[in-house]
């Protein structure tokens, strides 16, 4: 993305990688993996060709389905809802939140609810 859009090295976007421990999983139905489907014995033995043999299109999409999109926010509203202070609204254009300090008191509730730890809390630099 630097690189394309010609940025500087200091406007990279340098959050933190979301890991499995910071999802909520409270949130997401268990769904098993999809095994890869193997090529038999016998014709591994016979020639050449790829042991494993791939996702049929529809096997793909459901393994995709999977996915938890961690740290990306999906606009649940758990934030807004679950906010005791009533801190946190939707801006217009609907798409995002904003969070008036004003009324937070960093109590973290916010966090713990985000299925996906799109919201953090940072210590206040003074």
């Amino acid at each position: 993305r630097r690189y394309v859009q010609d940025l500087p090295r200091d406007s990279v976007d340098s959050r933190e990688v979301v890991h499995i421990e910071h999802i909520n999983l409270d949130y997401f139905e268990h769904k098993a993996r999809h095994p890869i489907p193997e090529l038999g014995v016998s014709n591994r033995v016979a020639g050449f060709q790829e042991v494993k043999l791939g996702f049929t299109k529809e096997t793909a999409i459901e393994e995709a389905k999977r996915c938890f999109n961690c740290g990306v926010c999906n606009m649940c509203d758990n934030c807004l809802v679950y906010c005791p202070d009533v801190a946190i609204a939707r801006r217009e254009d609907g798409f995002r939140y904003f969070i008036d300090y004003d009324y937070c008191k960093g109590c973290g509730v916010c966090v713990q609810e985000c299925p996906r730890f799109a919201i953090s809390l940072e210590p206040e630099g003074r």
